[in-house]
């Protein structure tokens, strides 16, 4: 019987000094751990890979969730802008109102008994009075009064006619200026 002989075709010690030996013994060693390492890397990244996806999977059902609850208050939303719309709309038109009922309350305040109107034209700036005075006396108290007053400004006598001794009544218009809300808040 022959006996086998082991044939070894890389020679052991001439080949762990060379550089390509080095680097062979090098990369089956180490190489190893390295590739162990990276494919440990590669499983976790898996399998974290599948609680992100859980996690993307929940927020999505709760965006959708808060998306329709969202859609649901849009009209109400829309309510609440109109209402607020109204309401300052309801804010600058109180402002710039004039109340006719204490408007007139302080032109009677001013005016004496032989003054009486004959045509009142009022409107949101401003007021014309055509009237007649029994009396010069009367007419003067009148436009005292009216300048005196807080609520009107900018007082002129437009016209004034007297018929002297034949008709000792004195025919006047004048006009004013309505002094607003605001407008006191500007001063």
């Amino acid at each position: 019987m022959q006996q086998k002989k082991a044939i070894n075709l890389l020679p052991k010690e001439a080949l762990e000094h060379t550089p390509i030996g080095k680097f062979l013994k090098w990369a089956l060693t180490f190489g190893r751990y390295i590739v162990i390492f990276t494919e440990l890397i590669v499983i976790v990244a898996f399998l974290f890979r599948f609680k992100l996806d859980r996690d993307l999977i929940n927020l999505q059902t709760e965006i959708k969730k808060n998306q329709s609850i969202i859609d649901s208050l849009s009209e109400l939303e829309a309510n609440v802008n109109h209402v607020h719309q109204q309401l300052a709309f309801i804010k600058k038109e109180e402002n710039e109102k004039i109340n006719s009922f204490s408007l007139l309350e302080e032109l009677t305040k001013h005016t004496p008994l032989d003054v009486v109107f004959s045509n009142l034209n009022l409107s949101q700036k401003s007021i014309t009075i055509e009237g007649i005075s029994y009396s010069k006396n009367g007419l003067n108290t009148f436009l005292y009064g009216l300048q005196s007053s807080d609520v009107f400004s900018d007082i002129n006598l437009e016209s004034i006619v007297s018929k002297g001794n034949v008709n000792p009544t004195i025919k006047f218009t004048l006009s004013a200026k309505i002094i607003t809300k605001q407008d006191k808040k500007g001063k």
